[in-house]
């Protein structure tokens, strides 16, 4: 049986959407350079963990 295909995200792309996300920033549109989907997959993490009182952990890795 075959796999399925793999996503991968750009983990800094991923990283700034988080870090925006999880300070309440402006996210209507990625920065340039950044790959938007990557972007704003964090961007929703971020915006859940701070809506849940979660402090953002030292290291924190893109889902895979």
């Amino acid at each position: 049986m075959e796999k399925p295909p793999k996503v991968t995200q750009d983990a800094k792309s991923w990283e700034a959407g988080y870090k925006a996300g999880h300070a309440g920033e402006p996210t209507d549109t990625p920065p340039p350079g950044i790959d938007p989907l990557a972007w704003i997959s964090g961007v929703i993490e971020g915006q859940a963990d701070r809506q849940a009182g979660k402090v953002r952990p030292v290291v924190r890795k893109p889902p895979e």
